[in-house]
């Protein structure tokens, strides 16, 4: 592929999910890098805007709200997708987009840009997952769109040992033949007296706990291996400790905190748990001295901190999913069923477990033993 010219319009869609977008930024830096002059715009969920406003990497976007888009209505649904999509085609009636990159967006997302004022798409051939099989992208905008439109791109398919970034970012250096590679670029954000009054503490070790996933999600580390990590630490040096995520969990950082100070009353222990935006959390992270977490966003927004973090990993490979920062750890629990069964073969089914089995048989000495090493 020839070298574009600076000043082309890209568009950008990418998954919801924050560590997804964050490893998409990393293919963005390098569109940015190769065209300085060039505007890129994305298309994202309002819900990430702290991570995309005054972000150097985007000159452009639209939001849309995943909360009405998920409505249990089908009439909301409906007539939410119909106003979205009116009102964005409008937007590149007039601002048309020389590029479109597919970094495996949601399949909304794909059918809405077939209406949009788009010059040629480039997305991935086949999924990640080594079967072969077309991508949702290739499937939908084959069946309605002209070839000479398309450009598709085979990218690596061996989900369990290749990195998602590395994906999205063989999309970017195929189209530009190109070797660059790129690493991960949010928002700036700064400390605040708000943040420091939450994370105020006498102990000499921070460390924040996020042991449950995204919303709606049952990847949640068992409340008997959260407290036995805690207390283990605790034991060994002088740290407070933080529980951080969304309002969603809330209950299980109340429940975790009674139960632990049920046995032992000196542990300091706060439920930070929805009180603080996306940036904010960003800060309060990079101002930790470790952060143990499942594998969910909050791991990702602490790779870009540059902290020492530990992410359990159950249901995909970490060789897929880990942290992009060389201070992490990742501690995998490889059961039978993982990379997730459930997921791969039943799509849209959840664990079979109550307890997800991957998190059940998790080791908590070598999270402990690896915790006070990089504490240490």
């Amino acid at each position: 592929m020839k070298k574009q010219s600076d000043d082309k319009h890209f568009l950008i869609l990418a998954r919801s999910h924050i560590g997804d977008f964050i490893w998409t930024t990393s293919a963005v830096a390098i569109i940015k890098k190769r065209n300085p002059a060039s505007k890129i715009t994305i298309i994202a969920p309002k819900s990430l805007s702290d991570f995309i406003n005054n972000n150097p990497i985007f000159d452009n976007h639209l939001y849309y709200n995943s909360s009405l888009l998920g409505s249990y209505k089908k009439l909301v649904r409906y007539f939410y997708k119909v106003f979205f999509i009116l009102k964005t085609s409008f937007y590149f009636l007039f601002k048309k987009a020389d590029f479109c990159f597919l970094f495996s967006p949601e399949p909304f997302l794909t059918k809405a840009a077939l209406f949009f004022n788009v010059k040629k798409f480039i997305f991935p051939k086949y999924e990640c997952c080594g079967c072969n099989n077309r991508s949702i992208e290739s499937i939908i905008l084959n069946k309605y769109i002209n070839k000479r439109r398309l450009i598709e791109i085979d990218t690596p398919q061996d989900a369990d040992n290749i990195h998602c970034s590395e994906i999205y970012q063989t999309l970017v250096r195929s189209f530009f033949n190109i070797t660059d590679i790129g690493l991960p670029v949010i928002t700036p954000s700064s400390m605040t007296d708000k943040i420091n009054s939450l994370i105020e503490t006498s102990k000499s070790k921070k460390i924040a706990l996020c042991f449950q996933g995204a919303k709606g999600s049952n990847f949640i580390l068992p409340p008997r291996h959260s407290e036995s990590i805690i207390a283990q630490i605790s034991k060994t040096l002088p740290a407070a400790f933080f529980i951080v995520g969304g309002k969603e969990q809330t209950e299980y950082g109340d429940n975790l905190i009674s139960k632990l100070l049920m046995k032992d009353k000196d542990i300091e222990i706060k439920n930070l748990s929805g009180k603080t935006s996306l940036l904010e959390l960003k800060s309060l992270l990079g101002s930790m001295d470790l952060l143990i977490s499942v594998d969910t966003g909050i791991a990702h927004i602490a790779a870009t901190q540059r902290i020492n973090s530990i992410t359990i990993f159950g249901k995909v490979s970490p060789n897929y999913a880990m942290p992009m920062s060389p201070n992490n750890v990742s501690i995998y629990s490889k059961t039978e069923c993982s990379p997730c069964l459930y997921g791969r073969v039943f799509e849209g089914k959840d664990c079979a477990y109550k307890e997800p089995f991957c998190l059940q048989s998790v080791s908590i000495s070598n999270i402990v033993n690896a915790s006070i090493k990089l504490l240490k």
